[in-house]
């Protein structure tokens, strides 16, 4: 298994563009696939992102691709967090799974953190980044 040269430059870029950032690269049950994955911790809690699967399209339709990246951004320091997003870009990259608004993975956030009472990813459009009216 290579890393492609452009995530090994994301990842370069990633880590010294924001302090604290590391990059870890996640293995499938069988080591034959991996995904490389951006985590962020702080005082407020962690963020965690796939990187590189972005370079799969989701689309039907190869006039309109649908390029994604998975991001969590949670209010607390938990390790696993980074597994059930590993986990789910595995379901997307080996068994084809679709993510779009209102979408929901059932029971991923259940398979790593048993205890949480949100048991699933759901999938929300990216923000504007402005301010409802």
């Amino acid at each position: 298994m290579t890393v492609k040269p452009e995530h090994k430059s994301c990842a370069t870029h990633l880590r010294r563009a924001i302090p604290g950032a590391t990059v870890h690269r996640y293995l499938d049950q069988r080591e034959e696939n991996a995904i490389d994955v951006f985590i962020r911790r702080d005082e407020g809690g962690m963020v965690v992102a796939t990187i590189g699967l972005m370079a799969v399209d989701q689309s039907r339709d190869p006039a309109r691709p649908i390029l994604s990246e998975l991001l969590l951004d949670v209010r607390r320091i938990d390790e696993r967090l980074a597994n059930v997003l590993s986990t789910a870009a595995f379901f997307i990259l080996k068994d084809g799974w679709r993510v779009a608004p209102g979408v929901v993975f059932e029971d991923i956030v259940q398979m790593y953190l048993p205890e949480v009472f949100m048991k699933h990813l759901l999938f929300v459009p990216r923000s504007s980044g402005r301010a409802p009216p």
